[in-house]
């Protein structure tokens, strides 16, 4: 029971928790924000209850729990195990606070702290769980958490001060600026009205909704606003997602149906000299000298991509090649060592590039990698992941060391020289330190490349040709000339993993490296299937076919492993020694056909740009013609039965047209003025009939009188 006291019509509740024969206790309660700061249950005799009754306008009441706390959790759920829990840990409390001696301020407190030191708990919150249990009446719910959220502000809001929009802008504002208009209680009255009205005829969708209104009710309390957007000339002064945030607000709930070790230095062992393909492998990245654009922008802020590329050593076999729109980093360098390790076929035809296995064949991970002391691969975490999850060693080149970094460098030069040369849209030859190649650098950025595609074409091509054209350091091995083996870096790298391979190996399968080197995402299991980067995924072999059987119309989150660079298959980790395989579905494959990840990342902005601007086009037009509609003054409409009559009439006189071309008037008279023109007369197949009729009844008496 609850207490209500009124003093200076201010009214406070009283709760009592615990009744007695000569006393009573009772605790203050409020609001459930203040359960937290609670304080614990005093006594009162019955006189002095008594006394507050009488003297305070006090009246007896009930009041009612918090909707959170009548939310009961399902049984062995996390919820339910959670309450359960709390409610054994106070419940010897609430058994021994039933004595009123117990109650007292010494002996509260005391049971309390030897409570908590019995079963190791916090004294101070096992506290607060015993004065939210009778705070809230004495329920076992009490105890179920509170939704969290900020205080409201208490703070009078100045009349004067001028009202701003809040939230962030929308896309369109690149064109028409910033979006100024504030929504009062008038407008938002006006959205649910119409919503209402709406649904009272039927099922009505809020972007229908949201449309009449912008017609209606917008057009009407602000002219110059919605002039102004119909003109072209500002953007949408409410938006849809305004609409349906107000109008789902005020509605009530009955209408509801109505609509996420670092690694030691490898010391130098003397020489850098490889043993044999696959013992050394060079990674550098460079900023490929190649400016891309949007395609229709070309004064628009132009992108640089970045390219890997790695090289063996020992044969000068360049067994992997990446571009990207980010930043060098750890995770670009995990997706050069899958391109190096993984077939190029389906790689690169997604790309659109032609390129096969027996062209450009696909090579192993290294024993160890070498990297200059720049700031693309220093990072602590480069050291962490490939020397305690990759198992490879480091071997960072010491400054003055002539046969290290020159040979990927020299590629990396000879490379950037041919993309000039093949006139490769976005590409300068040499580096902008002078007015003449400054003045090269921007004329190329003012024409650069559309697509990543395009890049890659020239440059797998250059890599193609790298592979297949002797190299004069090869020449200078004699195991080669032994051999017959031509001295080109293709043929010397699949001759020596062969046969000069093992060496120095990497402790781990190639298998192993590539589920190590797949990065990590969030997909959604549901009917069959799986969903992940908004693209549909099916199951490919037996341990996927068994997690899609599970599946249910309801999507379950799950972890998968993708590679970025070709995200066209995707794996689930399990149990077994292999993975859930997921194939991306043709439809799928064919919208990120000739585009990588990066560049719909990057496309992403105009991409929202261009939905919203064709949106924002089309219901303008919508807008535009309902308003008309609506405006244009209804004609006087006739009545039914002057329709009725009008249509007998005009049946009427098209029996009697058809009846006058039947008939041939030979009578030579003109016909009537109100026969049309082109009636002509016709056979007057009424005589006619008549004199066939006399011939038969005299062919008849005739056959009579001859019997």
């Amino acid at each position: 029971m609850v207490l209500r006291v009124t003093e200076n019509n201010v009214s406070r509740f009283l709760r009592l928790t615990h009744l007695f024969d000569d006393c009573a206790y009772a605790m203050w309660v409020g609001e459930p924000n203040e359960a937290r700061t609670a304080r614990r249950p005093r006594r009162l005799t019955l006189s002095e209850l008594d006394l507050l009754m009488k003297n305070r306008k006090a009246t007896w009441g009930q009041l009612r729990l918090p909707p959170d706390l009548l939310n009961v959790p399902d049984k062995d759920s996390l919820g339910w195990r959670t309450l359960e829990h709390l409610w054994d840990q106070i419940k010897p409390l609430i058994v021994e606070f039933r004595d009123p001696y117990n109650l007292s301020r010494l002996r509260f407190s005391s049971l309390i702290a030897q409570h908590a030191e019995l079963i190791q708990g916090s004294a101070t919150t096992l506290k607060r769980l015993v004065l939210r249990y009778y705070y809230f009446g004495g329920t076992k719910n009490a105890l179920l958490p509170l939704a969290p959220g900020t205080r409201p502000n208490q703070r009078q809001k100045n009349k004067e001060t001028p009202q701003h929009r809040r939230g962030r802008q929308s896309v369109s504002s690149r064109k028409y600026g910033a979006n100024d208009f504030v929504v009062s209680a008038s407008d938002i009255e006006d959205m649910c009205c119409v919503h209402s009205k709406l649904c009272l005829h039927g099922s009505s969708t809020v972007s229908y909704a949201y449309d009449r209104y912008l017609a209606d009710e917008f057009r009407r309390r602000h002219p110059e606003e919605y002039a102004a957007y119909i003109n072209e000339q500002r953007s949408e002064p409410v938006t849809l997602r305004q609409f349906r945030h107000y109008t789902k607000e005020a509605r009530a709930p009955d209408d509801e149906t109505q609509s996420k070790r670092a690694a030691a230095r490898r010391d130098s062992s003397g020489t850098l000299q490889a043993a044999s393909p696959g013992d050394i492998t060079e990674v550098d990245a460079t900023g490929g000298r190649i400016f891309l654009v949007e395609q229709g922008k070309p004064e628009g802020p132009a992108c640089k991509c970045i390219i890997y590329i790695a090289i063996d050593r020992w044969s000068r076999f360049i067994t992997g090649l990446y571009v990207s729109l980010k930043p060098a980093s750890y995770d670009e360098l995990r997706y050069l060592l899958l391109v190096c390790m993984t077939p190029r076929e389906a790689r690169f035809r997604a790309m659109n590039v032609n390129v096969t296995d027996k062209v450009w064949p696909y090579g192993r991970v290294s024993a160890v990698m070498t990297f200059d002391r720049g700031s693309d691969f220093l990072a602590e975490s480069t050291k962490q992941a490939a020397a305690d999850d990759l198992r490879i060693e480091l071997a960072y080149l010491p400054p003055l060391c002539p046969d290290g970094k020159a040979i990927v460098e020299r590629v990396i030069g000879v490379l950037k020289r041919r993309f000039a040369s093949r006139r490769l849209k976005g590409s300068y030859k040499d580096r902008p330190l002078d007015p003449k190649t400054k003045r090269v650098a921007r004329r190329a950025r003012s024409a650069a490349a559309y697509t990543l595609a395009e890049v890659y074409r020239i440059l797998v091509d250059e890599v193609v040709q790298h592979n297949s054209r002797p190299h004069p350091a090869l020449r200078r091995r004699k195991v080669l000339a032994q051999a017959t083996v031509p001295p080109t870096p293709m043929q010397a790298y699949l001759w020596g993993l062969q046969n000069l391979g093992g060496v120095h190996s990497p402790p781990l399968t190639d298998a192993d490296y590539q589920r190590l080197l797949l990065a990590s995402g969030t997909g959604y299991i549901k009917n069959g299937g799986c969903q992940f980067l908004r693209r549909s995924y099916i199951p490919v072999n037996s341990e996927a076919l068994v997690i899609a059987a599970r599946s249910t119309k309801r999507s379950k989150e799950t972890s998968v492993r993708y590679d970025r660079t070709f995200p066209h298959f995707i794996y689930i980790p399990t149990t077994g020694p292999e993975w859930a395989k997921f194939e991306m579905t043709p439809e799928s494959a064919e919208e990120l056909r000739g585009m990588s990840l990066d560049e719909e990342e990057a496309l992403s902005g105009t991409s929202s740009y261009l939905w919203a601007e064709a949106d924002t086009t089309a219901r303008r037009e919508r807008v535009q013609n309902v308003s008309a509609a609506s405006s244009r003054s209804t004609a006087k409409r006739k009545s039914a039965s002057q329709i009725q009559s009008q249509a007998s009439g005009m049946r009427e006189r098209e029996t009697a047209d058809i009846k006058q071309r039947l008939t041939k008037n030979n009578s030579g008279r003109l016909p009537d003025e109100r026969t049309d023109s082109h009636c002509s007369a016709g056979v007057d197949w009424q005589s006619a009939y008549r004199e066939e009729q006399r011939k038969t009844v005299a062919a008849i008496r005739k056959q009579r009188k001859a019997k």
